[in-house]
């Protein structure tokens, strides 16, 4: 079998298994399709043929001849079929739309309750660094204090720390003791100096652990009963959202399974809009059958609909006409509404039909 011949059986194929369901689901009466065989490959009817069939107002739907009037009923089936759940997918989306936007109002009240906890929770843990970082603080090292100076040696002056018989080597002595002892009297003050400087920093930083260590308890409490506070926030939240996310499941399985049927549905409805489509649009007419933009009608009906319409446009027209005359003002000849272009269209549709019908088209 050539890849051709391949592609049209599977497509016969399909078109086939989906008439099959359409009859069983969709068609109601002596107007429901019947069960078609399996379909075979084909290459499609010719010229001739759909020309015939066409005289008998029948189209084409699969590998079967239907007559319009059967077909337009299958396409009125699906449609009303189609209304409710398209009507019912719309409430299932809104009443999704409902439960999310109470899940979303329930979040917003547990951010704005929370918000304030949260930053005083900030403001503790940046303080609570600062105490550890006073409790890990080492003691500064000890001060390098100056050394001593040595005391002048005698021997140095001539003689013995006494009286050496000589006048000028005991006032050498004596001098050098002097200097020794202010030298000394200066470092052992300046010793001192360092010494109490560094006691006055090492009581300081005992002073501060200890206050930082009673601190840092006090506010681990404080830590510990903001936690408390968010997790209770957190908890009435989320026992007010567990059942809302269980409706929202519900709903959103609600809207998936009213998808799967309303896509079938229109899968359905666009195989009988392609099997009318196929055929010129005359033969739909001396069925009374015409396609007005995306749907199919019965042409009393498109009448009626644009009898009515005219109806309307007139109202609207004379009621702005009188307005315009109560407030003294003139009405323009030219006026249009809005709808005009819509039925003048549809005008043409229907000067057609009726040519068409009265074999002048």
């Amino acid at each position: 079998m050539s890849r051709l011949k391949v592609v049209r059986w599977v497509g016969a194929l399909c078109l086939g298994g989906a008439l099959a369901i359409l009859a069983r689901g969709t068609a109601r009466g002596e107007d429901a399709l019947p069960p078609l065989p399996e379909p075979q490959a084909s290459a499609g009817p010719s010229e001739a043929e759909s020309q015939a069939h066409w005289a008998k107002g029948e189209v084409r739907y699969a590998d079967r001849w239907v007559p319009v009037s059967q077909m337009y009923n299958n396409y009125l089936n699906v449609q009303k079929q189609l209304e409710p759940l398209l009507e019912e997918g719309k409430a299932a989306r809104q009443k999704d739309y409902e439960i999310g936007r109470q899940i979303s109002a329930v979040r917003s009240d547990q951010k704005i309750k929370r918000a304030p906890l949260y930053r005083q929770r900030s403001e503790d843990q940046a303080r609570r660094a600062q105490l550890e970082k006073i409790l890990s603080a080492q003691p500064p090292p000890p001060p390098r204090y100056q050394p001593e100076p040595t005391p002048p040696s005698s021997s140095s002056y001539g003689g013995s720390s006494g009286y050496s018989g000589g006048y000028g080597g005991n006032t050498g002595y004596q001098n050098a003791q002097q200097r020794y002892q202010q030298e000394l009297n200066r470092v052992r003050a300046a010793n001192n100096r360092l010494k109490q400087e560094y006691q006055k920093q090492v009581n300081d930083l005992n002073a501060a652990q200890a206050k930082a260590k009673t601190d840092l308890a006090d506010l681990d409490k404080q830590l510990a009963d903001i936690t408390k506070q968010i997790d209770a926030i957190d908890k009435e939240a989320d026992d007010k959202v567990a059942p809302l996310i269980e409706q929202r499941k519900a709903a959103s399985d609600e809207i998936n399974g009213l998808r799967s049927k309303t896509a079938a549905l229109i899968n359905q409805r666009t195989l009988i809009e392609k099997s009318l489509d196929s055929a010129p649009p005359e033969v739909l007419w001396r069925c009374g059958i015409a396609r007005w933009e995306d749907a199919f009608y019965k042409v009393p009906d498109l009448e009626k609909k644009y009898a009515d319409t005219e109806v309307e446009i007139a109202k609207v027209r004379e009621d702005m006409k009188a307005a315009a005359e109560k407030a003294g003002r003139e009405f323009p000849q030219d006026w249009r509404h809005p709808w005009q272009d819509r039925q003048d269209n549809l005008k043409a549709l229907l000067d057609r039909i009726h040519a068409s019908l009265a074999g002048k088209g």
